[in-house]
């Protein structure tokens, strides 16, 4: 199955959104900050992550949407799930879950999701763990 760079970019930017949630937070924004994510420290080079399956479909999709937005950044950018993920966040189910490395050091993650009770729950999720958006 091929992604479409409008379904990568529509994700990205849902759990960005969500990730905003943690500005509502009192606490200093370092404080806030997640160090990571799914026990994957931003920074973690990918040789010390288990479980990691290379996807070539995602990375040339990634790839494809830096070759328009960061041409110097495309070729070092890979793409990797994990086949034995947990396909839940909070009560939400989601389809599956990148994980994205730069320079082979871990910088983000997307979560794939269908409909809208689905986000609604991870929108909960979000929420229960960062706080209302602000």
């Amino acid at each position: 199955m091929r992604l479409s760079v409008k379904t990568i970019v529509s994700c990205t930017l849902v759990l960005a959104f969500l990730a905003a949630g943690a500005m509502a937070n009192d606490l200093a924004f370092e404080e806030r900050e997640p160090d990571g994510f799914r026990g994957i420290a931003w920074g973690a080079p990918v040789y010390e992550v288990e479980g990691l399956e290379f996807s070539k479909e995602g990375t040339a999709a990634l790839r494809e949407l830096y070759t328009r937005t960061n041409k110097q950044a495309a070729a070092q950018v890979t793409v990797y799930s994990r086949p034995d993920d947990q396909l839940k966040i909070g009560e939400a189910t989601v389809t599956r879950i990148y994980y994205y490395f730069y320079k082979d050091l871990f910088y983000g993650a997307t979560a794939y999701f269908a409909g809208k009770d689905n986000y609604n729950k991870l929108l909960a999720a979000c929420r229960k763990k960062f706080g209302e958006p602000a």
